[in-house]
C-alpha cells in the first residue's frame, strides 16, 4: 500500500461523493496516512 494507492483512493471516495468538504477529505487523509505510515515504519507489518 504505498502513496500513490492512498492517493488513488481518496480520490475515488471524493468522486463517490463521500466528503461534504475538502476539511473531511483532509481529515480522511490524514486519519488513514498516519495508520498506513506506523504499519509501514513503526510495525513494519506491511509488504
Amino acid at each position: 500500500m504505498d502513496d500513490q494507492h492512498l492517493s488513488t483512493v481518496l480520490e475515488q471516495e471524493e468522486k463517490d461523493g463521500r466528503f461534504s468538504n475538502e476539511e473531511a477529505k483532509q481529515g480522511q487523509h490524514n486519519g488513514r496516512s498516519f495508520f498506513a505510515n506506523m504499519h509501514r515504519y513503526e510495525l513494519k507489518d506491511t509488504q
